[in-house]
């Protein structure tokens, strides 16, 4: 599980502890809660409270090893994990399979609830939505200074891969909130405050040269030539069907 730097009193409050946690999942589309995957609807908002990155080793009937990455330290190598005997990695569909994989946790607290819950994931898209997250903060962390945080909407986007579509997870940011108690900021998305459209009052300068151009001669300006269309030459426009439009089925 990630770090949690809260000191205690909201996770206390929200009546779980980092045992009870309920781990989100993105599978094939879905965003599915706790064991019982409870399917959450797209456009879910929450909170992201931390995240963390890491190796993680899963091995059947062994509890799982985390090794974090730590604040300014580069990510171990593979190499320096151990396990490198392939003969004694577990199997999956017959094939030895690496027990040690990259992971990526995002700790989140829902905006309707307030509960809490780890979207965790080893898949590279899900990984890369993580990245792109943490990316986006970073940025805008110069802007806004280090203590706002993003709020996210659960969205599900489409990736063309050599083998077809398939479904990706997207952490969109729908908001900034800074967390030192000043509350929501506004987001890129906020409407600008009304502007008065009344032109200002033009100066001395401006009202002479417009009275100089209102006196002077009006030459007509000249057009320019149009190219004689041939009837006969000259294709019919395609006409447009529905099937020109882009559609939003995606065939699998």
């Amino acid at each position: 599980m990630p770090a949690y730097d809260d000191d205690g009193f909201e996770m206390v409050a929200s009546g779980t502890d980092s045992r009870a946690i309920p781990i989100l999942l993105y599978i094939k589309g879905r965003w599915v809660l706790g064991v019982e995957r409870t399917e959450l609807a797209l456009g879910t908002k929450a909170l992201v409270l931390s995240l963390s990155a890491g190796w993680i080793r899963l091995s059947k009937g062994e509890a799982p090893i985390r090794i974090a990455q730590k604040a300014d330290q580069p990510l171990p190598l593979r190499e320096a994990l151990g396990d490198l005997d392939q003969r004694l990695w577990p199997l999956f569909d017959g094939k030895p399979s690496d027990p040690w994989a990259r992971d990526c946790s995002a700790w989140l607290a829902f905006y309707a609830s307030g509960r809490h819950a780890v979207f965790e994931t080893r898949s590279v898209t899900g990984r890369n939505a993580v990245q792109d997250l943490a990316d986006a903060v970073s940025w805008e962390r110069r802007i806004r200074g280090v203590a706002v945080k993003p709020i996210i909407a659960l969205e599900s986007a489409v990736w063309q891969s050599s083998r077809g579509p398939i479904a990706i997870p997207k952490l969109a940011i729908i908001d900034w909130s800074d967390v030192t108690g000043g509350g929501s900021l506004p987001s890129g998305n906020t409407p600008p405050p009304a502007i008065d459209n009344k032109p200002p009052e033009p100066s001395a300068t401006q009202a002479a040269l417009r009275q100089h151009l209102g006196n002077a001669p009006k030459s007509p300006i000249p057009q320019p030539r149009r190219r004689q269309r041939n009837q006969a030459t000259e294709k019919a426009e395609p006409t447009l069907s529905l099937r020109d439009d882009l559609d939003d089925d995606i065939p699998y």
